[in-house]
């Protein structure tokens, strides 16, 4: 019983240094990078502006950013499928007012973002409760 009770406290330490590293593993977004190819609401598909390109790259230190018409960043967080952004922050250039409203809408679905789902080299995150769904393709 003595010998159970040491190794136990030995593989304590052990133990508690595998476990942040096995939580940082489960994240399987991290270091990935996206295109965005469309976006869905209802029977409603929007492609991209033509001549513009939305990217989407996932941090290891739970920041995603890339490039919409500006520069964007944001905290995210993923539990298994469940995927959420924080707050948007992102540079001011002025951008053509198709390509402005396109930013807008999709830095405010980020903003909804539900769960995600990968499909080989393509990802789906699903936001506002089902309302729609951004699709993106692998980058690299």
């Amino acid at each position: 019983m003595g010998y159970v009770l040491r190794s136990l406290l030995v593989m304590l330490p052990v133990v508690s240094i595998a476990a942040p590293a096995m939580a940082r593993d489960e994240n399987r977004l991290a270091n990935t990078q996206w295109v965005l190819v469309a976006i869905v609401e209802g029977e409603t598909t929007s492609l991209p502006v033509e001549g513009t390109e939305v990217t989407l790259e996932f941090g290891r230190d739970d920041t995603a950013g890339g490039k919409a018409c500006n520069y964007y960043q944001s905290p995210y967080k993923v539990e298994g499928n469940a995927l959420s952004f924080g707050d948007v922050a992102s540079t001011l250039m002025l951008c053509p007012p198709e390509e402005s409203a396109q930013e807008g809408r999709y830095y405010e679905a980020l903003k909804s973002a539900d769960s995600f789902e990968l499909k080989r080299r393509r990802l789906e995150i699903a936001y506002g409760d089902g309302r729609g769904t951004l699709v993106f393709v692998r980058d690299r």
